[in-house]
């Protein structure tokens, strides 16, 4: 599933400005992704809270709090989308 950018372009030219609204909205809801994009853009400042956040994940990884145990790349890969 691939689509280029000028087909998006062509995509969202069609939408009037309160359906380009509806759909960062519905976007917002439905992506992790697109909330941090979003939070970083509406508050620039509160970055360092974020760059806590991913720290503490990885923290937890490489040193838990309870006993030893391998890090889950996993975690640490979904952590740096």
């Amino acid at each position: 599933m691939d689509i280029k950018i000028t087909e998006l372009r062509k995509y969202l030219s069609e939408k009037s400005h309160n359906e380009l609204k509806n759909e960062i909205i519905d976007l917002f809801k439905k992506s992790s992704d697109v909330k941090e994009y979003y939070f970083l853009k509406v508050k620039p400042n509160a970055e360092k809270d974020l760059m806590e956040k991913y720290k503490k994940i990885i923290e937890n990884e490489f040193f838990p709090a309870r006993g030893n145990k391998f890090p889950d790349y996993k975690v640490l890969k979904k952590s740096g989308k």
